[in-house]
């Protein structure tokens, strides 16, 4: 045999070897990561969905504004909002690499998950305030006439009881305190299953909050309430979401995030609920935000509808993450026991 042919072969087997073992290197990175997705439970699966719909939201409202309505509100301070979103995700993926070496450290990554499904409420409201979508501001106002509730009469009672005014104040600030110092006992003193519930809910109620955010915007209750007992927070978030649209870069973007459904009542629902069987800060929570409640219309924040609409997207969650699985795994097992017989 000619030798030239044999250094020819040999020469040519590491290089095969060497291109066969990248590939082999690459190939079960991938695949673990669809394995570990599939392998996930039902509750894990809806939060992951959630997650990609709401990045996928947020993109096509980029996508829109920059192709079509060219909106601006001239807002830089939400930056951090998408800085923080990155140092979360930094965290995480950390977490994801040394939980071996530290298995105590394995709390921090569905309390990371909460808070980040928080921050993307805070950054992405944001950008979906340049839908070109009309608001339904007059309706849901109309809607509450419908009912026979006529805001403007009802704030001119409460605003005329100062101590009354002050406990609702104190009430509708207390969801800021509730979700800091909430959400960490879930972790810690409910099961692993209870807690991803909770995740679960929180990312779909978001998705959901955000979604109808979008396609039916408002600009709040101060776009048709008279002025009289708004506070300036509340007259500057309506007034910054008019400018925004008309191509005015606005000087104040105001207080708030979204009207309708109300994230004031979905957030303070979603707590209450997830602590139903903790009585002795069950019964509390209840209490205080049953006042919240009151105060998101009473105060002026929101319509009554914004407050039914936040019990819906909590009921919807409750139903998808919670009810649904048991009804799926009844009718399965009836049907395993009827074909059994």
């Amino acid at each position: 045999m000619n030798t030239s042919n044999i250094d020819v072969i040999t020469s040519s087997k590491p290089e095969l070897n060497r291109n066969f073992r990248i590939e082999r290197i690459k190939a079960p990175h991938i695949s673990k990561i669809i394995r570990i997705i599939l392998n996930l439970n039902y509750t894990n699966k809806v939060t992951l969905f959630c997650y990609l719909l709401t990045l996928a939201l947020s993109v096509f409202s980029v996508c829109v504004n920059s192709m079509l309505t060219h909106y601006s509100s001239g807002e830089t301070y939400y930056t951090k909002y998408l800085f923080l979103t990155m140092l979360l995700c930094t965290l995480m993926l950390l977490v994801r690499i040394y939980r071996k070496h530290l298995p105590a450290i394995k709390l921090f990554v569905p309390l990371l998950c909460a808070f980040f499904s928080l921050v993307i409420v805070l950054t992405f409201s944001n950008v979906l305030r340049f839908t070109p979508i009309h608001t339904i501001d007059l309706t849901l106002y109309k809607l509450d006439l419908m009912l026979g509730i006529d805001q403007n009469q009802i704030m001119n009672w409460v605003f005329s009881h100062k101590y009354l005014v002050l406990v609702l104040r104190l009430a509708y600030a207390s969801l800021g305190f509730q979700v800091i110092f909430l959400t960490l006992p879930i972790f810690i003193f409910f099961s692993q299953k209870s807690s991803e519930s909770f995740l679960a809910k929180l990312a779909l109620v978001n998705l959901l909050g955000l979604t109808i955010y979008y396609f039916f915007p408002t600009a709040s209750p101060a776009s048709v309430l008279s002025h009289q007992h708004l506070v300036s927070g509340q007259i500057n978030l309506a007034l910054a979401f008019k400018q925004i649209h008309q191509g005015i870069i606005p000087s104040d973007l105001g207080d708030g995030l979204i009207s309708f459904p109300s994230f004031h009542i979905i957030w303070s629902t979603l707590y209450t609920y997830t602590f139903r069987t903790k009585r002795w800060v069950f019964y509390p929570l209840l209490v205080l935000n049953a006042i919240l409640a009151c105060s998101t219309f009473l105060l002026g924040w929101h319509y009554f509808v914004d407050i039914v609409g936040g019990w819906f997207v909590m009921a919807v969650a409750i139903f998808v993450v919670d009810v649904y699985p048991k009804l799926s795994y009844k009718n399965n097992k009836q049907k395993t026991q009827t074909c059994n017989a």
